[in-house]
């Protein structure tokens, strides 16, 4: 069975770190193509003629800011998933960032299978789910009986699918309806649960309901 080969574009104003990062993913038979940008606006030339599948982005960069990139990607190129590049960053730029679009974080420091693992989850199943996610979403349901700071970890497109599953959609019309794959509505009715600790349809419903994302007049 053939794999699909990912393509990849690294994102870091650090020459050397490119190079670490291009060398072990070259050690990768699931990888492509690897690109690479010197910051954000090399990046979005690039962007021009090229489309990775997967965008391994630094978030500190002169000029364009990796915060200011990620909200970029994630608004005009929705198919390209965002790993973020992560030294010490705290629990709560994560759960921004999970907000603004990012489907993943890797530390730079990272061996060959942790950074295959990261891309092709993300490919595969639209997020990937490590400890520091896994800490940034415990952190947000502790801090947060505050349901508001779960839903701040939401997508827009994630909560645009919370809509149509309460309006009693089933995957494959909000598949059609948003012109994307049952798959990806799939993976996106999964990461939903995941970020709000809740099992099934009926928990997102009522989650909606008790969030005032939708309004209950039947």
């Amino acid at each position: 069975m053939n794999e699909q080969r990912i393509d990849v574009c690294i994102v870091d104003d650090h020459a050397m770190v490119r190079l670490g990062i291009i060398r072990l993913l070259s050690l990768s038979s699931r990888i492509g193509t690897i690109y690479e940008a010197g910051d954000g606006l090399q990046l979005l030339e690039l962007l021009k003629d090229k489309t990775p599948d997967v965008i391994l982005l630094d978030l500190q960069m002169p000029g364009m800011s990796g915060k200011e990139v990620c909200q970029v990607l994630a608004k005009d190129f929705p198919a390209i998933k965002i790993i973020i590049l992560t030294m010490n960053d705290g629990l709560e730029m994560v759960e921004y960032l999970i907000q603004q679009g990012a489907h993943g974080f890797i530390s730079k420091s990272s061996s060959t299978d942790d950074l295959e693992q990261g891309i092709i989850a993300v490919i595969d199943k639209g997020f990937y789910y490590n400890d520091l996610v896994y800490r940034a979403l415990q952190r947000t349901r502790a801090t947060g009986s505050s349901n508001k700071n779960a839903l701040s970890l939401l997508s827009n497109r994630e909560i645009e699918i919370i809509r149509l599953i309460c309006d009693e959609l089933t995957m494959k019309e909000i598949a059609k309806k948003l012109n994307i794959s049952e798959k990806t509505v799939q993976n996106h009715r999964f990461n939903i649960m995941e970020k709000l600790g809740i099992h099934n349809t009926a928990g997102i419903v009522k989650y909606a309901i008790r969030n005032l994302l939708v309004e209950y007049n039947r």
